[in-house]
């Protein structure tokens, strides 16, 4: 149960459950004793220097008009979140679009680094999707994820069953229109095999309506859009021209937009 409670928060996108920060140090030396000399002294730690801010390999091209309004995948572009977790763990969130090409066809690859707000050593992931344009659609062709949390590391690969996608058609975005995909996962640790991370798991999305949306960044009308996997559910409001700007997981885990560059909101 609890392995395929792990997998239902992944494809929920909240890379990572609940962590613990606090830490107790019970170090201590009874300077007067006499016989048994008891060293327990803590050691110093040096921690390890946060990784370098993520940024696009190139900037914005001013002509470059993106197949999805409300999922514009701009090379050059850049979001910022503040995600606070049920726990209470507060990180920040920068994601950033470059392009590449497999193929002979143009692929748009994000990355996602998230990083608590100590510098990534309670948390510290990134995600690295891979994406393609169908017309005005956007799918999903790959997705992978290196989470660390405390001192536990795991690398995720996603596997879908047949096409995954993101975001349908904007004149197909109307109230209660719904799509699905479903999708494996395997799972490694550092020097293991991969494991599978069970059967199966179909991901429900439906178009719940228009909203306004106050985030740091600003306020925007938004389109809301449900997902559901099994008994969780998240909601996301995406805004015509900028993409994502708030999530809210049922576990109170949340997302809000902070700032963004390379993109600019629809009238």
């Amino acid at each position: 149960m609890k392995a395929r409670f792990t997998v239902i928060l992944a494809a929920l996108a909240l890379l990572g459950a609940s962590c613990d920060t606090s830490s107790n140090s019970n170090g201590s030396s009874d300077a007067n004793s006499t016989g048994n000399s008891n060293s327990n002294a803590n050691k110093s730690v040096i921690p390890e220097p946060p990784p370098p801010e993520i940024k696009p390999k190139e900037a914005v091209d001013p002509a470059f008009k993106s197949c999805n309004p409300y999922f514009p995948l701009v090379p050059g572009s850049q979001l910022k979140y503040t995600l606070v977790y049920s726990s209470g763990l507060v990180a920040n969130v920068t994601v950033v679009v470059d392009r590449d090409n497999e193929n002979g066809k143009a692929v748009f690859v994000e990355t996602t680094r998230i990083m608590d707000k100590d510098g990534g050593g309670s948390k510290l992931a990134t995600r690295t999707t891979k994406y393609v344009c169908d017309g005005e659609r956007v799918q999903m062709i790959a997705l992978s994820n290196d989470n660390k949390a405390e001192d536990n590391e795991t690398h995720m690969e996603m596997i879908f069953n047949g096409s995954a996608l993101a975001m349908l058609d904007p004149s197909s975005l109307k109230l209660k229109a719904r799509w699905s995909y479903s999708f494996s996962q395997t799972f490694q640790v550092p020097g293991k095999p991969p494991q599978s991370g069970g059967k199966s798991t179909t991901m429900d999305f439906e178009v719940a309506g228009a909203d306004t949306t106050k985030v740091p960044a600003g306020t925007f009308k938004t389109l809301k859009i449900s997902h559901k996997a099994g008994a969780h559910e998240i909601s996301e409001y995406y805004a015509s021209g900028i993409g994502l700007v708030k999530r809210e997981n049922d576990d109170g885990t949340r997302w809000e937009l902070t700032e963004f560059s390379g993109l600019k909101a629809a009238d």
